[in-house]
């Protein structure tokens, strides 16, 4: 009986062992979840964004004071890879969310869109040099507000 205890003992050491090797080796390749600040200097020279209509300038921080067209537009996207590259799941997730903004500037005759902040879980970010991605199971997302202008 002290045999199969024992036996069973270390097959649960061996499997937990394992278990924690495998989760710590994916954690150190990957993105931990949660939010992440990333220069927009970067994503802006990234290829990723460089596909962005130069005509339209994005303005990040609520500090503008622009003729605003329509204010308080939310846009949001995501996307897959995260654990494999962080910047660039981030990056796509920012253009995919900028694109959206895009259009309905297009759409409204308007050449900027100022005020953008993040607002990831009610969580505003409000910065002009940073942009905020969330990742969550490896999965980016990048939530933006902001406002239509002239």
């Amino acid at each position: 009986m002290k045999k199969i205890y024992l036996v069973l003992g270390l097959v649960l050491a061996l499997f937990l062992s394992a278990c924690g090797s495998k989760s710590e080796s994916v954690s150190s390749q990957g993105a931990q979840n949660g939010a992440h600040y990333l220069e927009l200097d970067k994503a802006f020279a990234s290829k990723e964004l460089s596909k962005l209509d130069k005509s339209l300038s994005f303005e990040f921080g609520s500090y503008s004071n622009a003729s605003v067209i329509q204010g308080g537009f939310k846009a949001h996207q995501r996307a897959k890879g995260a654990n494999k590259n962080l910047e660039k799941a981030c990056y796509t997730a920012l253009y995919k969310t900028l694109v959206r903004f895009q259009k309905r500037a297009k759409k409204m005759g308007a050449r900027r869109v100022v005020n953008l902040v993040g607002n990831y879980f009610e969580n505003r970010y409000d910065d002009k040099e940073k942009f905020q991605c969330w990742v969550i199971d490896g999965v980016a997302g990048v939530l933006l507000i902001g406002d239509v202008a002239q």
